[in-house]
């Protein structure tokens, strides 16, 4: 071990911080055997110079020399600035200094000595011929040398005074300890070699990128520790650390000099390399210069080039919750919206006391970007929705999910958002509840659809809520968003397009439109549906227990319009050449009217057309997109054929009818598919014919689906994904849970319990032979809490509302199954139909089949990551049809993680638990044992008891779950059998009309 590494291991002092980082190259052996650098990582090229301004201690009771502080102001060149310094890093500073004088003396004897005896003939190699005064000059070192050692050597007596005992006044203390440290750093500050020496570069905090003129003035410099970087290589020595208390020895953690500039953050790997890991660009406060004018800053460009400032528009329509029901609060978001730009404009709708609206609300989730752009599906834009594949339920220390962004509500529901980084939950406690969900991105011509629902909504809640606020303005929409049976009268439409035609000629306004433009009350369309003179039905026999599925739709929508354009879950080129195009047949009586749009431009910016076009053309295309086999987060691009459903009626969107196209869509799909049905819901509720209660039918058509497919003797699945608990606050057995009981009486009730579930409808049928039809699962991850935690998991929560239909069709949207979102008199929704028009080879069931692209990649996509299959893995589930995929792998995998989850945790909800008595044991049981669990149980013990031979043994719990793939696990059909959910009279549940939780 060398006299360095022993200084470094041999006292406490030296643990504060890990090894220093690796030298450059070339660098190192001058700098451990010399003060003298190469002139090119030279930090200093003349002496600084320093002056001690002030002299301070923490406490004036404490006389502890080492406390005392001081305030050092160092001039170099044209910069300078202020260093804050305790004695005892003075102290440190001295110590370095001595051990790499004392390494240089040593090593220039040793160099001595090995020549000197080299000359004898001792050496390893042969002597070499010297003359006189050569050989004098090895025996004996010159003076120069002597010298140069000398003044590269502080003496110890030097740093003395500043540790001599801090008595006396306080005046009289600081006037002392100033002089003595000035006098200190007056020794080495008069040597250019000690100057760029490491340690006092260090100690003035100074590197090669401090003194350039370009970079600005010198401010803040020294090591951080970062783990966002790729590995810095390290020869095993620098690698090694004496201290194991610091985590990022062994981690990504990686230590690096820092160095603060106006306008930036650079991060080096040494200070004397200049080569930079990262940069970090940000802003400083807008300055004036002498003349008074303001100066060009970052933040001042960013803000001129902000399409806000060019005159877009955002118009955010948020959902007004009741608050003694949610705690979302809308308003605080509102408020934080407003202050980003006098150009968002903001409105919260229903207002509850005048609408009389309390159990229903805005369920739609839709990004609109001029028409062309759309984002549509189940993920909401608040906390707690970003998560990744792996589904971590753990973040400790926080990395990814910051604040309130480490969301579990099972556990507890912040009650304010305000403070967003302040943690709701105790990490080393409690998992997150990971969020499983899907987002589909629409290009084309389907945008204008959802962009005129947007509308349609945004100025029917305008005029009720604020008619005669102008911060809130009325949307024009453009004359091609709106169809002639939404336009109302002959005489109506005569005043609109008039009204179009005269707004063509007035644009002389700077601003460019975003969606539409504003205008007055009197000159928009309401965009109500105008009444129909007959009513028109379904083709089919959709007639389900006296209920029309088309639930009253116009004349208009007996045409099955389609538009086609790419879909893809990436931004993508838009093909501008693409027209709408009708697809009859498919889903009958869906009101999606057919419209064209077209760009829409400003003249205050007549190059913004060229520039968008650049845009769109920048982006990737599909045919660069990879196989389907290679899945992911995003999807490849495809061209599609797209029809918007929705759910809205009267009191959502102001229609005279009540349109429920997103039923009838679930009802239609499910009765055309071919092989199979993928389901992923955040709830199942539905109901059979003659059933009173649960109207809507989703589950009546699979349940004659499957009946067919046993006629004819054909081999059909139904795969169906849902959350395994409620998703809200409360455990199974808590008194203020009975909202989450309640759902799951209704979720029972539509799967396996009762005259009206479809699996005791099945079984009364087919037998056993039910479960190879249709089957239940839910998703679940584990994880540690933190270093040396207990095993914890966590339900992965399903929100996503989704179903594909033999790989060649599929419906995306933020409806659940259930009444609230399927009838359009309640919840308001919007979904997306999607026809895959790109077809790919495929198989299914045993055969050849082509599959669209862009469904088959989603599903493969999906079942990847809940199978936890590799990338190779991906093409043994191309059939999910066969038994090889679907029992063999899909089904197996469920089973056998539920098994292993239930022996290392007995989380709930399990199979094993039939009544709230045997959860209260259990849960009494776990605690007893651990001492602390969550609310489902999802502690695990430090060793699991298991039978080995009529033996009892015992096995670490991890090493069980080594053997879980993925996350799917089976739903638990047999939890709660013999409760009754409902809420019970003495609950405000009981009081509460059953159509909230159905």
């Amino acid at each position: 071990m060398t006299g360095e590494e022993e200084q470094e291991h041999g006292g406490h002092r030296y643990v504060r911080m890990p090894p220093e980082p690796p030298e450059p190259e070339g660098l190192a052996a001058a700098s451990s055997a010399s003060f003298r650098l190469p002139e090119s990582v030279r930090v200093f090229d003349e002496l600084p110079r320093a002056r001690i301004v002030q002299v301070s201690r923490p406490d004036a009771g404490d006389i502890t020399p080492m406390l005392l502080s001081y305030t050092i102001e160092v001039h170099y060149k044209q910069f300078r600035w202020l260093l804050y310094k305790k004695a005892s890093q003075v102290l440190y500073l001295h110590f370095a200094l001595k051990r790499r004088a004392f390494l240089e003396e040593f090593h220039e004897k040793q160099e001595q000595v090995k020549e000197w005896l080299q000359n004898l003939g001792i050496g390893e190699h042969v002597p070499v011929v010297h003359d006189d005064d050569e050989a004098d000059d090895v025996h004996v070192p010159s003076q120069h040398d002597e010298n140069s050692v000398k003044n590269r050597n502080v003496p110890s007596s030097a740093v003395l005074p500043v540790i001599r005992p801090a008595l006396g006044r306080q005046q009289s203390i600081s006037d002392r300890a100033k002089a003595a440290m000035q006098e200190y750093l007056n020794h080495f500050l008069g040597n250019l070699d000690i100057v760029n020496s490491r340690e006092v570069c260090k100690f003035l905090e100074v590197s090669l990128l401090s003194f350039l003129p370009e970079y600005g003035p010198k401010l803040k410099e020294d090591y951080v520790t970062a783990r966002h970087l790729p590995k810095i290589e390290m020869d095993s020595k620098e690698r090694y650390c004496s201290s194991c208390c610091f985590s990022f020895c062994s981690s990504s953690w990686q230590k690096v000099w820092a160095v603060l500039k106006p306008g930036f953050l650079a991060l080096l790997q040494d200070p004397f390399d200049p080569k930079l890991l990262d940069i970090i660009i940000f802003d400083v406060s807008p300055c004036t210069d002498r003349d008074g004018d303001d100066q060009t800053t970052l933040a001042k460009e960013i803000k001129e080039r902000n399409p806000l400032h060019f005159g877009f528009e955002i118009y955010i329509l948020l959902y007004k919750e009741v608050s003694l029901a949610l705690k979302i609060n809308s308003m605080y978001s509102k408020r934080r919206l407003l202050n980003i730009h006098e150009n968002v404009k903001v409105l919260r709708y229903p207002d509850h006391f005048s609408t009389g609206i309390y159990l229903w609300s805005h369920h739609e989730k839709i990004v609109v970007v001029d028409n062309q752009v759309c984002y549509i599906g189940g993920l909401d834009l608040c906390f707690g929705r970003y998560d990744s594949p792996e589904h971590k339920v753990v973040d400790f220390p926080p990395s990814t999910w910051p604040g309130k962004d480490y969301y579990n509500p099972r556990e507890s529901e912040p009650n304010s958002w305000e403070d967003t980084m302040k943690d709701e939950l105790d990490r080393t406690k409690y998992p997150r509840m990971p969020w499983h969900d899907v987002q589909c991105a629409l290009y084309g011509p389907a945008c204008r659809d959802v962009a005129r629902h947007f509308v349609q909504r945004w100025n029917y809640a305008k005029r009720n809520k604020a008619p005669n606020e102008q911060a809130i303005p009325l949307l024009m929409p453009h004359h091609h968003m709106v169809i002639p049976h939404y336009m109302g009268t002959g005489k109506e439409t005569n005043g609109v397009m008039e009204s179009k035609q005269n707004l063509d000629k007035d644009i002389k306004f700077n601003r460019l439109n975003s969606l539409t433009t504003p205008a007055s009350c009197q000159d928009i369309p309401l965009l109500l549906p105008h009444e129909p003179d007959h009513h028109i039905f379904a083709s089919g026999d959709f007639g389900l227990n006296g209920m029309n599925i088309t639930n009253g739709l116009s004349d208009h929508a007996n045409k099955s319009n389609w538009n086609q354009q790419p879909v893809s879950n990436r931004k993508a080129k838009q093909d501008l050449s693409l027209q709408d195009l009708q697809m009859k047949g498919f889903v009958d009586n869906i009101g999606s009217p057919e419209v064209s749009v077209s760009k829409h431009y400003s003249t205050s910016n007549p190059n913004m057309q060229h520039i968008d076009k650049e845009w769109w053309e920048a982006q990737e295309r599909g045919d660069q997109v990879a196989s389907v086999l290679d899945v992911g987060e995003v999807g490849p691009r495809a061209a599609c054929r797209c029809q918007v459903v929705r759910s809205v009626g009267p009191w959502s969107a102001g229609t005279a009818q009540i349109e429920g196209s997103i039923h009838n869509a679930y009802f239609s799909l499910i009765e055309k598919a071919e092989h199979f049905v993928y389901i992923e819901n955040q709830f199942f509720i539905s109901g059979l014919s003659g059933d009173d209660t649960i109207k809507n039918r989703v589950l009546e058509a699979l349940y004659r689906r499957i009946l067919r497919a046993e006629k004819e003797k054909r081999r059909f699945r139904v795969i169906i994904v849902i959350p395994l608990l409620p998703g809200f606050q409360g455990g199974i057995d808590d008194g203020g849970a009975a909202s989450v009981r309640a759902i799951m009486h209704w979720q029972y009730r539509t799967i396996c319990r009762g005259p009206n579930s479809i699996l005791k409808n099945l079984y009364d049928v087919v037998g056993s032979k039910a479960d190879d039809y249709i089957s239940f699962y839910g998703l679940r991850a584990h994880g540690r809490s933190d270093d040396g935690g207990p095993l914890v998991t966590n339900q992965i929560y399903v929100h996503s509302k989704l179903m594909i239909i033999d790989d060649r069709m599929a419906l995306i949207g933020s409806a659940n199954i259930n009444d609230r979102s399927l009838l359009g008199s309640r919840d308001s929704e919007i979904g997306i139909i999607i026809e895959d028009k790109e077809v790919v080879s495929s198989i299914m069931d045993g055969r050849p089949w082509e599959a669209g692209k862009f469904s088959l990649s989603l599903r493969l996509s999906l079942w990847a990551e809940h199978l936890g299959l590799l990338p190779g893995e991906v093409s043994c589930i191309m059939d999910p049809v066969d038994d090889s995929a679907y029992k063999n792998i899909w089904m197996a995998t469920a089973k056998e993680n539920t098994v292993i989850y239930h022996q290392v945790f007995s989380c709930v909800p399990n199979d094993h638990i039939h009544s709230r008595y045997q959860f209260r044991q259990s849960f009494a049981h776990r605690k007893e044992k651990i001492g602390h669990t969550t609310i489902d149980l999802g502690v695990a013990l430090e060793n699991l008891e298991t039978q080995q031979e009529g033996d009892l043994a015992c096995a670490k719990p991890m090493e069980r779950l080594q053997d879980v793939r993925g996350h799917i696990v089976c739903f638990p059909l047999e939890f709660m059998c013999q409760e009754d959910l409902r809420p019970f009279f003495s609950e405000s549940e009981y009081y509460t009309s059953p159509q909230v939780f159905h």
